[in-house]
């Protein structure tokens, strides 16, 4: 019998299992694609956008931190933190969200639009933190976190070569 449950094993998902997993919200999906995905566009976006970004952030900076008589009056601290918050929104905002569209793209074609909530629901028998330790010290995690380590060292490392780019060719002129 327990060679009988190995050989199914070994057969592919039928139909109707698929469909339940499917339900279920359970795909198989790339989470390493998704990431990728949103950070080149991340990167991509900032080489574009980069000189207009660093001007409104410079303009906006500038503007903070300038004050008058009419700037520490109590009503117009608030009204100023106020446009100060909107200002910088309206410059990080567009970048935010098109790395959200784009995560949200890789994953939708690594594994389609599936709509369900049953991945949220909680899983009261896995709330022990004493069984999730083997899970948070597994070879997968630390794969995971050299992965991470090795994706912001070079994004640490292609920005310092742009920036020291830019400033040789601004000390040039």
């Amino acid at each position: 019998m327990a060679d009988q449950n190995s050989q199914d094993r070994n057969l592919p998902a039928s139909q109707r299992k698929l469909k339940k997993a499917r339900e279920d919200g359970q795909l198989a999906r790339s989470r390493d694609l998704s990431h990728f995905a949103a950070i080149a566009a991340g990167a991509w976006a900032l080489m574009l956008m980069g000189p207009s970004v660093t001007s409104g952030l410079q303009g906006l900076l500038a503007e903070a931190l300038r004050f008058d008589t009419h700037a520490l009056a109590s009503t117009a601290m608030g009204e100023r933190l106020a446009s100060l918050a909107v200002a910088f929104v309206s410059v990080v905002l567009p970048l935010g969200l098109l790395m959200m569209a784009v995560g949200i793209a890789a994953a939708v074609a690594s594994g389609g639009w599936v709509w369900t909530l049953k991945p949220l629901m909680p899983n009261f028998g896995k709330l022990n933190p004493l069984a999730g330790l083997p899970r948070l010290l597994s070879t997968r995690q630390l794969g995971d976190a050299m992965k991470a380590y090795l994706l912001a060292s070079c994004w640490v490392r292609s920005v310092r070569s742009i920036s020291a780019a830019r400033s040789s060719r601004s000390a040039a002129w």
